[in-house]
């Protein structure tokens, strides 16, 4: 997936080692012909693919999930009712990959929480 057509970073921010970035989600995506026409919902794997993509360009490494630990649908993202989000990600690296800790929310909600380890490659 071309990332840049799923997203776009409005601002970034990092504190104490956590990783914050202001998301818009794209309404024009290519995604949303099939998930939902007239109904866009953002798969959770998009958002889950987000998280990595942020977590490789903090790193300027490739990474590929390990294993996910714990992922938490808590709320439905649509770029009509949830365009502007924050992705917040901490990073914990080793010598083989990292282990990511991640929300995404706004100021009202959280809609996903993931917890997963990821190798270099």
């Amino acid at each position: 997936m071309n990332w840049n057509t799923y997203y776009e970073i409005k601002d970034s921010s990092i504190v104490d080692g956590l990783h914050s970035f202001e998301i818009r989600i794209k309404s024009d995506c290519d995604v949303y012909r099939g998930h939902f026409p007239g109904h866009p919902i953002s798969p959770g794997v998009c958002n889950i693919g987000m998280i990595r993509d942020l977590t490789e360009k903090v790193l300027q490494k490739k990474l590929r999930f390990s294993s996910i630990k714990q992922c938490r649908l808590t709320g439905m993202i649509t770029p009509i009712n949830t365009p502007e989000l924050t992705v917040l990600i901490y990073i914990a690296t080793s010598e083989g990959g990292c282990s990511i800790k991640a929300e995404i929310k706004d100021s009202e909600k959280s809609y996903l929480e993931l917890k997963a380890d990821a190798i270099y490659f």
